[in-house]
């Protein structure tokens, strides 16, 4: 595996980890150094062939619909500006013994740009040895399927331009996003943050709507209008439904922006 491709990609990793100790570091490191240049093994499951691909597996031990965020690949699929037919398939591995839940949570995704499969039996896990921790289960696969670069790209910009520059094609654009990290804390007790969101632009801004990636993170508002140099505060609160590493998003809808404003939350929710 090339020397200069490790390095980039134990770079991106440990700053997407804001928060990262030595620790964490030499847990980046492990995973780069055992997981780069291998081959993922679909079995029987007949994946389009692509130039490059991602997958992501998705276990049943947390909520599905968080894990998945088909909006934000969406979003970042929707970046990249060039055509992606034959070169990008984004491929998702989902172990949850309800198929309908499955295709429940695909219902509103744009069907040629995602291929899935329906792991009911966890026979994919069985043939591939994977980390434990989910930040480091999403993969860039080149067209043998070999493992050539680690870590999700909806989630870090640093290695979602390690995938675009493997795969040589550009972003055309990013949506307003802003970032707090909570930290480490006891899974069992809900986290409450605020965000305050300044109005630079000349114009009002209307608040039309304010959605969450999932059910464990509510937002809210107690304002309907923005005036031109004032801010929008919003209050973000994550319950865990287990002890994890997490990262969840919030979004801000107004009548100014085509995209809404991202707000990012992330964290470490252990047993205490």
């Amino acid at each position: 595996m090339n020397k200069t491709n490790i390095v980039c990609g134990l770079l991106a990793l440990t700053t997407f980890f804001s928060s990262c100790d030595s620790l964490c570091k030499k847990e980046v490191k492990d995973v780069v150094a055992n997981m780069y240049g291998q081959r993922i093994d679909y079995g029987d499951w007949n994946v389009p062939s692509s130039t490059y691909s991602i997958l992501t597996y998705i276990d049943s031990t947390q909520c599905t619909e968080c894990q998945m965020q088909i909006r934000k690949w969406q979003k970042f699929l929707n970046n990249i500006g060039c055509d992606l037919s034959g070169t990008l398939q984004v491929v998702f591995v989902v172990h949850n013994k309800s198929i309908g839940r499955i295709k429940h949570n695909f219902r509103h995704a744009e069907a040629s740009l995602f291929f899935v499969i329906a792991d009911t039996a966890g026979r994919f896990i069985q043939k591939n040895e994977l980390p434990s921790n989910d930040m480091f289960r999403t993969f860039l696969l080149d067209s043998a399927n070999h493992i050539v670069a680690i870590g999700n790209p909806i989630y870090s910009s640093n290695i979602a331009k390690l995938y675009m520059d493997f795969m040589g094609v550009e972003a055309v654009s990013e949506s307003s996003t802003y970032a707090q990290n909570l930290g480490t804390f006891n899974w069992r007790e809900p986290q409450t943050v605020s965000f305050k969101i300044a109005n630079q632009s000349d114009a009002v801004w209307r608040i039309d709507s304010i959605t969450t990636s999932c059910e464990c993170t509510t937002a809210k508002c107690y304002q309907s209008e923005v005036l031109p140099t004032d801010s929008l505060k919003v209050e973000v609160c994550y319950a865990a439904e287990s002890a994890s590493t997490f990262m969840r998003e919030v979004y801000v809808h107004t009548n100014h922006q085509n995209e809404p404003i991202t707000l990012t939350i992330e964290g470490s929710a252990v047993e205490q």
